[in-house]
């Protein structure tokens, strides 16, 4: 029988959530046989992978376990995965995360009925707990069909970073994501700051939920939200591939103006971001590398047309220094005002 989805999940040191996230699968409206779950160990430190194989010999005709032979961070665990898929759509969750019963069949169903590319739900920033919030987006309100069929709505989706840069909440036409090689980024966190644009420069057919079916975990031990953890250098090779992507595919000679304010928010602005919320200093060598990144690929980048009318002001003074040689009392200066809240 021929697999309606390919359930892609990356799973690492997550023992204590898995469970949790089976039970999510087992009882989706969809019945099991009709989707693959491709599960894929990256060396766990812990017993995810004892409870991924027992899942494997419960479910053995719909569970396909792998295991990486070195840590190599989730962008590569999901490319691997890509090679085992067979169903006709790709959905990639994350193993500490959860959904709900319908997510495969309702997002299954719009993706069949509209012939789509993409379909994307919202989703529940959750504690756990019993504590959870919307993961809002504008966009995301209105259920409708979107055809992307002209330059100007393919660049107000990425002004806006419409649909978000994750791969979870999403399905996609399997035969969509391999014609344009929507490859993850790997051996670092953050991949999906890297890919999530890609598939904005293919898909035409997109259907919007406006149902929250995913439930992303936030973990409040995560080691990435703990302070002085060093991070910020995969946030700038995730910018480093999403740049060499991009030239590769030739997106800057059609729409450079987005491209070069995605930048500015993805990567200037989100990292001064990472400093003043995660660091006690700015590291000065991280900075003059930030700098010389966005001046060298993108020169004119501070006069550019989406600062004025997308970023608040605080954002705004923040660009202030991208051209500025800081000295060390400058930069402690700005850190001091990075960790400020809003």
């Amino acid at each position: 029988m021929n697999k309606k989805v390919s359930v892609i999940v990356p799973c690492y040191n997550i023992e204590n959530f898995i469970e949790r996230f089976f039970a999510s699968l087992e009882n989706q409206v969809m019945p099991l046989e009709e989707f693959e779950i491709i599960l894929v160990d990256d060396c766990s430190k812990d017993h995810t992978w004892e409870k991924i194989c027992a899942f494997e010999q419960k479910h053995p005709e719909q569970v396909i376990a792998i295991q990486n032979e070195v840590n190599s961070r989730q962008g590569f665990s999901r490319n691997s995965a890509l090679s085992y898929a067979s169903g006709e759509y790709i959905a990639f969750l994350d193993g500490d995360d959860w959904v709900e019963p319908d997510y495969l069949s309702a997002m299954y169903e719009k993706a069949v009925a509209y012939d789509c590319d993409m379909v994307v739900c919202n989703a529940w920033r959750d504690f756990g707990d019993g504590e959870k919030y919307e993961m809002h987006k504008a966009e995301m309100q209105k259920e409708r069909f979107l055809s992307v069929d002209s330059p100007e709505i393919r660049k107000r989706l990425i002004e806006n970073a419409a649909f978000g840069v994750t791969a979870w909440g999403k399905l996609f036409k399997r035969s969509f994501f391999m014609e344009h090689a929507l490859y993850f980024p790997e051996g670092m966190v953050f991949e999906d700051v890297g890919w999530g644009i890609l598939p904005y420069l293919y898909f035409t057919r997109v259907y919007v939920m406006e149902d929250y079916l995913y439930h992303y975990f936030v973990n409040r031990n995560s080691v990435v939200l703990k302070k002085g953890q060093d991070y910020y250098y995969d946030l700038f090779k995730a910018n480093y591939f999403k740049y060499e992507q991009l030239q590769e595919r030739g997106a800057f000679d059609r729409m450079r103006d987005v491209l070069e304010f995605d930048f500015i928010v993805s990567f200037y602005l989100s990292a001064l971001k990472m400093f003043g919320n995660h660091y006690d200093s700015i590291p000065a060598q991280a900075f003059e590398e930030l700098q010389q990144f966005m001046l060298t690929r993108f020169p004119d980048c501070m006069h550019n047309p989406y600062i004025q009318t997308n970023l608040d002001e605080r954002s705004r003074m923040q660009i202030f220094f991208l051209d500025k040689k800081m000295s060390p009392k400058e930069l402690s200066e700005l850190h001091r005002i990075l960790s400020m809240r809003a």
